[in-house]
This record gives C-alpha cells, sequence and structure tokens, in this order.
C-alpha cells in the first residue's frame, strides 16, 4: 500500500480541521462529521484546544482510498505556535494551503508561502467556505497569481471527469483521439493551461494533443503547478471531487523503495496516556518492525498509528507512514538514525524567568525537560549552574498553553518574571590559552590565541588566509604541526558549535581562535582529545581576555489598520525604532525597522494593546558603551572590583602558557620558541623550571584553569612582590590543595552499559539473542581494565522503565561496580550526576557514552575526561595487547 502525508496550513479559523473532518467523513472513515464549534473534532482533542477553537498540536489521522493510506497532518494555524507547524512541514509529501474567499492572501499567508517555498513542498490549494462568498473564483485565481509568480496556479474545477479518465487508463497519451475527442470544452481549456507549465508538457501536448497523468502529477511534485479547488468544509460541497483528485495526483515516489535503508524523521516529542515519553515520526524509506532496534540502544517496544485522539497497534511499519512509539530521554526530534538538525533560536535573546507561587520550580525539573522537548521553539532550560528556569518570551497563547500544560502536570501555578535581555559577550583584549588532555591511551598538548573579531586581519601571517577569516571561527597558524583532515573537520564542526559567555551567560560573539601550537601522539591521540583541548584552551584564555557587551537588536514588522496608523507610529518612535520601509497592502499598512532589544520588549506589550500584529526576528549584534557595560555588570555582581576585572581581564603574561618541551614523541614537537601577545619571542627556559611546571600542572588538574592569577607566581624566574590580595588567594588555593591532598588519588571511569554494549557490532549481536550474556561480557572487558590500570569502575545500566525499581547495584572484584538505574533514572543522567559529585571532590574521572547529552556536559575545567564508546574500544584492544606481550 502507497502511503501519502498531506499536510493542512492556514491561518487561524480557515477551517483547516473543517477540512480533515470532511475528506475523512467522505472517505467513509467515519459515519458523522465532527465540529469544531462544538467541540468534537476527530483532532483538536485538548481541552485547551477545544476552548480556544483552534489547533495547537500537529497531529494527524488516515483514511484508505484505492489502495493509497492518506496521513493526514493538521497542523498549527496561529504564528504563536509556528516552531510545531514548521517541524511537521519536514514529514510531509505534499502542503494543502487552505484559504477563507472572503479573507484571500494576508500577512500570514504569505508567511506559509515563503515556508512552502523554502521546503519546496508540492502544494494543493483549497479555497474554502465559499458559500459565504460573493465575488467570482476568476478574482481569487488572479490574486493566487500574483502571490505564486514563479508556479502555473490553475482552476482544476473541471479536473473530475477528467480524473476519472486517468484511473480507467493511465496512459493518457496512448488513447489520444479517443481521449482528446471525450474532453469537455472546460476539460480541454484546463488540458491546454496544464501543458504550458513546463517546456516538456508543451512538446508533449503539442505531439500527442494530451498531457499524460504521470506528466501531471510531475507537475505537481516539482511544485511548477499548483490546482486550486473550491468548496465549504462545513456543508460537504467540494469536497467529493477535491478527494477524488487527490487520489489520482497524489503518489509517493519512495513507495518502491521498501529494502532501502532505514531513514526517516522524528517531527515531536510527546507524552502518551501512561506518562510515557514517545517520539512521532515518520519512515522515508525501508521497513521497521517490532521490537527491532531503530536508533542505537533503542527497540520498537510498540508501534501506534495516530487516529487522532485514539490509535490503532501494528506490528512493523512500512515506507512512508507516520507512526508513534515509546523512546528514553536520549532520543530527541530530528532525522534518524544518524543525522541531527540543530535550529537557531532567534527569540531566545529575550527571555523570563519561571517559578511558582511557593515553593523551589526546580522539584518539577523532569516535567521541566520534558516540555522543552516537545517545545524546543520556547527554549526552555535549566540555567546559570541548574539554579534558574528561563525560557524565550512567549506570546499570550503560549503562555496561556505552558500555564495549562504545568497545572496538570505538577499542579502548580507557573509565574512569569518581567522579560529580560540576553546580551551578547566577546573578548575585549588578546589572550591566549593552553590545554593538556592525558589518560591511558590519551594524549594532546596546544595553546591557542583569542582575540576579538575587530582584529581577525592580523591572526597570520598569511594574507590571503587572513582575508578569508571570519569573526566566530577557528583558524591555525601558519606551518602548524597538526593533521589536515583534523583541522578541516574541526573548521566545519565549529560551525556548529554554540559558546556561552563566561559573565552573563548569552552568546560569545565578536571573537575569533587561532590555534598556534600542537603536539599529539599518533598512537594514542585522537580527534575528540583536540577537541576537548581546544575547550580547555578556551576556558583558560577568557579568563584574561576581558568583555565586551554586545546589546541584540532586532528588525520588525507590524501590520496595522489604517485607521491606527498614527498610534503605532508615534509608539514606535518612543521605543526609538528605527523605521525603514512602509508598505500599503489593501486596507493595511506595513511598517518595517530595526529596533534595540532593551526597547523591544515595552513595544511588543504596547503594539499588543493596540491589536496590531506583530513580527520580529534577531538581526545583529551592537557593541555597548564602556559605560553602559559597567552599569550592567555591576548590576549583576554588586562589586565594582569585581566588575573591572571582568572587563578588563587579568593582566595574565602570555608566556605562562607555553612551557618549552624539548622535543614530542613519534616525529611530533612543539616549537622552541612561542610568540607573546607583544608579538616578541620567549626566551628558553632552563632546567630549573621544571619543577615548577610540574607544580603547574598539578594545580591545573586540581583547581583547572580558573586558577590563573596564581600562575605568575609559580612560574615567573623573578621573585614578584604580590599584593595582599594575591597572596590570600595563594595561601587559600594551598589550603584547599592540603584538603583534597587526603582524597583517594585512584582514577575513575564511568560507563554508560548498554551505550557501550551496542556500539560494537559483536557484543550488540549477542545481546539480541542473549541479553544477560552481552552484559556479562561487558562486565569481563571492564572488570580486566580495573584491574590493569587500578582504577575504579562503574557500571551503569538503563532500568528506569522498570516500575517501582528501586535500583540495585553489585560489586565484582574491588574495582567494579554494576549499577542499575532506579525507576524514572535513565543511564545518562545517573552517569552526569556521579560525574559532577566525584569531579567535585577532586577526583580524576573519565566517562565512556556515544550519547551526545552527556558529551556536551560543561566537564572542561573540572577534571572529567570523555571518551566515545568506539574510542574506549581501541583503548582495550591496546590493553589486552599489552596483556598478551605480557604472558608472552
Amino acid at each position: 500500500m502507497e502511503n501519502i502525508v498531506l499536510g493542512f496550513l492556514a491561518h487561524v479559523d480557515r477551517g483547516k480541521t473543517s477540512l480533515s473532518e470532511s475528506l475523512i467523513f467522505e472517505s467513509g472513515e467515519i459515519r458523522k462529521k465532527g465540529r469544531v464549534d462544538h467541540g468534537d473534532s476527530v483532532l483538536d482533542h485538548d481541552d485547551l484546544e477545544r476552548k480556544k477553537g483552534i489547533t495547537i498540536y500537529a497531529k494527524s489521522v488516515y483514511f484508505t482510498r484505492e489502495n493509497k493510506r492518506f496521513f493526514l497532518l493538521d497542523t498549527p494555524g496561529h504564528r504563536e505556535f509556528s516552531g510545531e507547524m514548521e517541524r511537521a512541514l519536514k514529514v510531509l509529501d505534499y502542503g494543502v494551503l487552505i484559504l477563507d474567499a472572503r479573507e484571500g492572501i494576508g500577512k500570514r499567508e504569505e508567511e506559509l508561502r515563503d515556508l512552502i517555498e523554502r521546503e519546496r513542498l508540492p502544494l494543493f490549494i483549497f479555497v474554502n467556505k465559499m458559500d459565504l462568498f460573493q465575488g467570482e473564483r476568476e478574482r481569487i485565481i488572479e490574486e493566487l497569481k500574483i502571490h505564486f509568480p514563479k508556479q502555473n496556479v490553475l482552476d482544476f474545477t473541471a479536473f473530475t471527469g477528467m480524473a476519472l479518465r486517468m484511473k480507467e487508463g493511465d496512459g493518457g497519451a496512448a488513447n489520444k483521439e479517443t481521449e482528446s475527442d471525450s474532453l469537455s470544452k472546460e476539460e480541454r481549456e484546463l488540458m491546454e493551461s496544464i501543458a504550458l507549465s513546463s517546456l516538456e508538457s508543451t512538446e508533449e501536448y503539442l505531439e500527442s494533443g494530451n498531457v499524460s497523468p504521470e506528466r501531471v502529477r510531475s507537475l505537481i511534485r516539482k511544485a511548477t503547478l499548483i490546482p486550486v479547488f473550491f468548496g465549504s468544509a462545513l456543508k460537504q460541497e467540494g469536497i467529493g471531487p477535491f478527494l477524488e483528485a487527490l487520489t489520482v495526483l497524489c503518489i509517493n515516489p519512495k513507495a518502491e523503495a521498501q529494502q532501502e535503508e532505514k531513514r526517516g524523521y522524528i517531527y515531536k516529542i510527546t507524552r502518551d496516556e501512561k506518562g510515557r515519553r514517545v517520539a512521532k515520526a515518520r519512515l522515508f524509506t525501508g521497513r521497521l518492525t517490532l521490537r527491532e532496534e531503530w536508533l542505537p540502544g533503542e527497540k520498537l517496544t510498540e508501534i501506534r498509528l495516530e487516529e487522532g485522539e485514539k490509535y490503532t497497534e501494528l506490528s512493523e511499519v512500512q515506507a512512508g507512514s507516520l507512526f508513534t512509539a515509546p523512546v528514553s530521554e536520549r532520543i530527541s526530534p530530528g532525522a534518524f538514525p544518524f543525522e541531527k538538525e540543530k535550529e537557531m533560536q532567534e527569540g531566545s535573546l529575550i527571555q523570563v524567568e519561571l517559578s511558582i507561587q511557593e515553593g523551589d520550580i526546580l522539584r518539577y525539573a523532569e516535567e521541566i525537560r520534558d516540555l522543552s522537548e516537545e517545545f524546543p521553539e520556547w527554549d526552555m532550560h535549566i540555567a546559570e549552574e541548574g539554579k534558574k528556569v528561563r525560557i524565550r518570551s512567549l506570546g499570550a497563547l503560549q503562555r496561556e498553553l505552558l500555564e495549562d500544560l504545568f497545572r496538570k502536570r505538577t499542579g502548580q501555578t507557573v509565574v512569569f518574571s518581567p522579560i529580560e535581555l540576553i546580551y551578547g559577550e566577546g573578548p575585549r583584549k588578546e589572550a591566549y590559552g593552553r590545554a593538556v588532555i592525558e589518560s591511558p591511551g590519551h594524549y594532546f598538548a596546544l595553546s591557542l590565541r583569542l582575540f576579538p573579531s575587530e582584529e581577525g586581519q592580523k591572526s597570520s601571517g598569511n594574507t590571503e588566509k587572513a582575508e578569508e577569516e571570519k569573526p566566530g571561527r577557528i583558524g591555525f597558524a601558519e606551518n602548524l604541526n597538526l593533521r589536515k583532515d583534523w583541522m578541516s573537520r574541526l573548521e566545519t564542526e565549529w560551525q556548529a558549535v554554540e559558546i556561552k559567555g563566561p559573565c552573563l551567560g548569552g552568546p560569545y560573539t565578536h571573537y575569533g581562535i587561532e590555534i598556534i601550537e600542537a603536539d599529539y601522539r599518533e598512537s594514542s591521540s585522537y580527534f575528540t582529545d583536540l577537541k576537548a583541548a581546544v575547550s580547555e584552551a578556551l576556558f583558560m584564555a577568557e579568563k584574561s581576555a576581558g568583555l565586551h557587551l554586545f546589546q541584540p537588536c532586532f528588525s520588525y514588522s507590524v501590520a496595522v489598520k489604517q485607521t491606527e496608523l498614527g498610534a503605532v507610529m508615534q509608539t514606535i518612535e518612543r521605543a526609538k525604532g528605527r523605521q525603514e520601509e512602509l508598505l500599503q497592502e489593501g486596507e493595511r499598512v506595513i511598517l518595517k525597522g530595526r529596533l534595540s532589544g532593551e526597547n523591544l520588549p515595552s513595544l511588543l506589550g504596547d503594539l499588543q494593546r493596540l491589536q496590531a500584529e506583530v513580527g520580529y526576528r534577531f538581526s545583529s549584534f551592537e557593541k555597548l558603551t564602556e559605560e553602559k557595560e559597567s552599569e550592567i555588570l555591576l548590576e549583576r555582581t554588586g562589586d565594582s572590583e569585581q566588575t573591572d576585572k571582568l572587563l578588563f581581564g587579568a593582566d595574565e603574561s602570555a608566556q605562562d602558557f607555553f612551557p618549552e618541551e624539548e622535543e614530542a614523541s613519534e616525529g611530533h614537537s612543539v616549537p622552541r620558541e612561542a610568540k607573546t601577545k607583544e608579538g616578541k619571542k620567549k626566551k628558553e627556559k632552563t632546567g630549573a623550571y621544571i619543577q615548577d611546571i610540574e607544580l603547574e600542572e598539578i594545580f591545573l588538574r586540581t583547581f583547572g584553569p580558573v586558577r590563573n592569577r596564581g600562575k605568575e607566581a609559580l612560574l615567573s624566574e623573578q621573585k614578584l612582590i604580590l599584593s595582599r590580595e594575591k597572596e590570600e588567594k595563594q595561601r587559600a588555593a594551598r589550603e584547599q590543595y592540603e584538603k583534597k591532598s587526603t582524597v583517594s588519588k585512584k582514577k575513575l571511569l564511568l560507563v554508560d552499559g548498554y551505550n557501550f554494549m551496542f556500539a560494537k557490532d559483536a557484543l550488540k549481536e549477542l545481546a539480541k539473542e542473549d541479553l544477560m550474556a552481552g552484559r556479562e561480557k561487558v562486565i569481563q572487558y571492564l572488570s580486566e581494565y580495573a584491574v590493569f590500570y587500578d582504577t575504579e569502575v562503574y557500571l551503569i545500566f538503563d532500568a528506569y522503565h522498570v516500575k517501582g525499581n528501586p535500583g540495585t547495584k553489585q560489586r565484582f572484584g574491588k574495582n567494579l561496580e554494576l549499577i542499575f538505574t532506579k525507576e524514572g533514572e535513565s543511564a545518562d543522567f545517573t552517569l552526569t550526576k556521579m560525574a559532577k559529585e566525584f569531579s567535585e571532590k577532586g577526583r580524576a574521572v573519565s566517562i565512556v557514552t556515544s550519547d551526545q547529552a552527556v558529551q556536551v556536559q560543561a566537564f572542561s575545567g573540572k577534571g572529567v575526561s570523555r571518551y566515545s564508546s568506539r574510542e574506549f574500544y581501541g583503548i582495550l584492544e591496546e590493553m589486552r595487547r599489552q596483556i598478551s606481550e605480557m604472558e608472552l
């Protein structure tokens, strides 16, 4: 059976849900039509949806017709829920744009058109509420042609008879004489108009006197032809011909690709009626069966087809189908199995803090995490070292939805703080950083230079290379001793990295990075070590680079009735908006311009009271004056001395960051001379420095690079007269070091059991046959590692789906502990929590997992190393080789 997904796209109150109901009724799947205003429609079954009479969630229902299964995906029309709609676009075969015959095309329809064109989505248009329209269809068609100038927009009212003949004989041109004679005047005119859609269709028509069904379908698939249908969903008018046309014209070009690689897209994470975390997805190619592992470490324990509020359980998913399946916390929306998409949330620069009327909102961290996954466009997150919950500024309807969901899930009423502006942060001056990553089987050392982006042209002696550098990109010194493929890969991946500012937590911007020295060993250095070293060296450089603050600026678009134009322009002028464009659209006026972020919240509130339609998007960052920077930071810190340190950084010599190494192993070496920040060459150090350098490494491992202000005293060749402040900090550091020196020196290894197991094909196959045998094999591997390296190993397995499970622990020898997590607590959560607790106690911790949610945790400078499961297998293989040599 051919599976086809249709997405209904429209502004609020255009009749999307009513059209869905009418098509399902016409297909025979239901015996009685529901209505949105009666609260009994198949798709709008949420309480708030029925109360407001609008669609909030993207939901699907399906029906079969002539060996085709149609999935109707009803998407939200309100602008505040655009994120939900845009994710759904990625799983559609065709879009159905629904218009109100009386309203025509407005601002929201233009936005939907732009989204449709961006996704290159084949499109049908259904003009609804024709029973209330007093004008001519030709006027609507002419308006559509103006707004879709690149496509051939045609009235397909006459297509009904042609559709029946297409189904009887799909050859079209094969029976050209008979078919040409049987066409009515209206059908003949439509055929001629279709022929003008492309050069190929024109040539086919001239040669055969007809355009084949395959050609018509191809024109629609290429978004060259847009068929338009007219009717009234409420009165069931025009629905039969529209459904007939969809049946004939819609195809799934991948329908025959049943044996291809399993590929699909998860467009929504939500909770089912049992409170389980489920993914809503579409399988584009291949086939999925029950109990099959469809994502790494994820088996299909249940497969459902949605039918509005109801569902049907299946044993397999066919190519092209929409389905839902339970998933663990590690799964997030995006393409599967391997791709991951990342979307920029421009509105996240304007945020509010969430709290509850009584108690600490962080008690509901689990519910907050669930909501953030269900609505990623809200940018809801726990910020500032786990102390506050923040969310982007929401519209009134979105706020009401959040309040409703939070109350249902926690019984608490959520409170929104005043809107807060998120500032960009960037380096004030040039600074240097160094990092060494060293653990069993891993070694990497590098030095880098951090500089303001305005100085990007000074980043190397190579003029051509310097001209190509852009702010926020990573670069490399000339003749750097580093693998070319690693440099290329790091440049590519760095473009997707989001760095948070060191002070206010805003985006780190207006910066450049140049790696100037590198030392590594081919046998024990990996690309992941390079990335970890860059992260730690950057963390060090930020401390002495100082800080510039940048205010976000936004572009705005305001649609208003002419009668309210004066009041709106005065409001924009008071908010110091820079008016750039004024457009007339019928009875409305569109105002476009730019506005500083600090004035945007008040403008949004004022325009909302004037009932103006407002849209805004991030435009750029603009540097603040030093006076304004000091004011903002002083308000945050309450300490003028601390504010100066944040703004101007620590006055540390670059030479402290680059201890010389005579030569490195296996053909790689670090240059004997490194440039200081004044551009002068550093003097060679004598052997007397060896003890000082070792002492520096001890401090770095113990306290992390945060303690940079003490290095000058530890590494300087001359005895410096320290201020009382520095002496006090040194004394505190020594006390802390002495205190931590009593902590066990044995290294720790935390392993995500199932993640590790499924990363190796042999173990994966063993586990599929006998899960216990797979676990025992993993225990054997790690027991050997624990004894060989004298390391404490904690092996953590997921058991959070086991109802009532309190969690269990089991010892294997003195160095290995097996942990099964308790109900509701996943392995990655337990692993992250344990790593944080151990590192804060001064223990050297390594974690083994390929889970991105764990790998992105901010462990830099806290004594935590990270390995993917595949990388750790390499360490185990090297260990076993050494053991075998010892046995010989």
